[in-house]
């Protein structure tokens, strides 16, 4: 495993110390000179570029040497940047940027994965062999490799990387050992508080989450797309005369084997609302004829926001076919009792 590097905070607090209350009045130093140690890969000129310190500039402490550590720890390039000021030269001062290069990748290995072949799992990672390779990658690394396998139903899985021993070139091995565990199935997905359309129905409404059955028989859960299979549950209800329908909360818990897991879903459906009167306004270049006949709603029909965003495409649509590309539409929505 990569450990954090604490040596940013060391150097800007060493800094700051050397640059104490008794050299406050004096004027800041000008920067004559920029020198770059211990980059063995990375060019002079990058770093140089990026540090934000030009010579003829003044010096002014804390904040320019603080500065160019934090610019430089954006490249992620480097494990330890420290910024030394070198005051026996001609004129001024001389600044010297010593860093300490992330390692280069070598060979890339995982460990107990038998569900997803190792080709795979090296093009989910896109890692490059002689890449730097820093802490924050290699979590980013593992983090792909749970959420991979979590895609293929094992929500359980872990990984964890192990760093091997650098080679002659100072390239070294990274070793992800996976913990598989268990495939979980989706057994169950059950609602609460749906007293006018059905459970089935609802499901069916749920495009990326499904329980074990159906047509296929496979389940299928995900983190990410059952955020979006609320919101389709919503529109659902939306679209069919429940303009107010939210879900009051969501669980998701297993059985004690680790091997199933169960959603509860609870809905608040609301009223069922129907359209009253539709009115519009501010039509001066287009009759109300014209746009009558692009509302596809109409008084006491059942609410539907599908219905209600369609009118007002059409509208808006027709207004840039004008050359009003700039125009406006903005349903007004008055709930009167089960109206709108």
């Amino acid at each position: 495993m990569f450990v954090s590097n604490s040596k940013f905070l060391f150097a800007a607090v060493l800094l700051i110390s050397f640059s104490g209350a008794p050299h406050a009045q004096q004027e800041a130093p000008v920067i004559s000179e920029i020198r770059v140690t211990g980059n063995e890969i990375t060019e002079t000129s990058l770093v140089k570029f990026s540090c934000g310190l030009t010579i003829g500039q003044r010096l002014i402490m804390p904040d320019d040497p603080a500065r160019t550590i934090r610019n430089l720890y954006r490249l992620n390039f480097f494990s330890d940047v420290q910024v030394l000021i070198d005051p026996d030269v001609e004129e001024g001062v001389a600044i010297v940027i010593a860093v300490k290069e992330h390692p280069k990748l070598g060979q890339v290995k995982f460990e107990g994965n038998k569900a997803i072949k190792s080709g795979k799992l090296k093009k989910t990672l896109g890692l490059i062999p002689n890449q730097w390779i820093s802490p924050q990658e290699v979590k980013r690394s593992e983090t792909k490799i749970a959420d991979l396998y979590r895609e293929e139903g094992y929500l359980l899985a872990e990984s964890i990387s192990e760093r091997g021993d650098a080679d002659e070139e100072g390239r070294v091995p990274l070793t992800f050992k996976i913990k598989e565990g268990k495939k979980v199935k989706l057994r169950r997905i059950r609602f609460f508080g749906n007293e006018t359309i059905s459970g089935k129905k609802l499901r069916k409404q749920m495009k990326e989450t499904k329980q074990v059955g159906g047509i296929f028989g496979r389940s299928r859960y995900n983190e990410d797309t059952f955020i979006e299979d609320k919101q389709n549950l919503l529109t659902f209800y939306q679209t069919n005369g429940f303009r107010d329908a939210e879900i009051l909360s969501d669980s998701l818990y297993y059985d004690e084997a680790k091997e199933n897991i169960f959603i509860d879903i609870t809905i608040k459906e609301g009223p069922l609302y129907t359209f009253g009167k539709v009115t519009w306004e501010g039509n001066q270049k287009i009759k109300d004829g014209g746009i009558d006949k692009l509302i596809v709603i109409s008084d006491g029909s059942v609410y539907s926001r599908e219905r209600l965003n369609k009118s007002q495409e059409q509208i808006s649509n027709l207004y840039s076919d004008i050359g009003y590309i700039t125009a406006s539409v903005d349903p007004r929505e008055t709930p009167d009792a089960d109206y709108v």
